[in-house]
């Protein structure tokens, strides 16, 4: 699980992200504040990998901090969702290191692609594994990444968590393949609504498809989670 702290000077938005966070899997949340000060307080425990909010606190900037934490070489990622439209402040969080910068207000698809992609790269890229070329190019051009997991397609007539549900389900069942019929089963929705986001999913890229042929009746189209690799 990786491990969030939220940052904003207002409760509604911030209790708007964590709404948000928790509709994607993988995410915990650490903490959630208004301060600078608390902020720290919870990085020190050692459970946030990545911040999300504004470029400022009730007691100071954002940048102040994370450049200190540069210099001591602290590892800390963060996800900047701001009013803030200044050119100086985008430059200074590109100078830090931001993972991806988000204007206020903005959208849960928007966000929620921010999310994906940053735990894909998390999982795709670590010490352990040797990178390639194809993990680095998802990395620098996420435009990609977010296409091949739900991001490319407009989500007009569709409910985003579905989405979010159905692609964490065929996650799941790896390279177990499945059919409209055994989603619509599993899941408790109707077949009709399956096909409709088999066929998106498939058209983003999240899932791959092939044909079943059975012994008997007409074949069926099984879907399964498209990997990187």
């Amino acid at each position: 699980m990786i491990g969030v702290a939220i940052l904003d000077q207002d409760p509604m938005i911030r209790s708007l992200l964590e709404t948000h966070v928790k509709k994607v899997e993988g995410y915990e949340i650490i903490g959630s504040m208004e301060s600078i000060e608390e902020l720290k307080q919870y990085y020190r425990q050692g459970k946030v990998q990545l911040l999300i909010g504004e470029t400022r606190g009730i007691d100071g900037t954002l940048v102040d901090w994370i450049a200190k934490l540069r210099e001591e070489n602290h590892p800390l990622d963060f996800i900047v969702i701001t009013k803030d439209t200044s050119y100086g402040t985008f430059y200074d969080m590109r100078r830090y290191g931001v993972i991806d910068y988000i204007l206020k207000p903005f959208t849960y698809v928007r966000f929620r692609g921010a999310l994906m992609q940053y735990r894909i790269c998390k999982e795709q890229i670590t010490p352990e594994n040797e990178m390639t070329q194809k993990q680095l190019d998802l990395f620098f051009f996420p435009d990609a990444l977010v296409g091949r997991y739900g991001g490319s397609h407009t989500l007009k007539n569709f409910n985003p968590h579905t989405y979010e549900k159905i692609c964490e389900y065929a996650r799941k069942r790896g390279g177990n393949g499945f059919t409209a019929h055994e989603l619509a089963q599993d899941m408790n929705i109707s077949r009709v609504t399956a096909r409709r986001y088999l066929e998106l999913m498939e058209k983003d890229g999240v899932l791959e498809v092939e044909m079943r042929y059975g012994e008997i009746g007409r074949p069926r189209n099984q879907y399964k989670f498209r990997r990187t690799e």
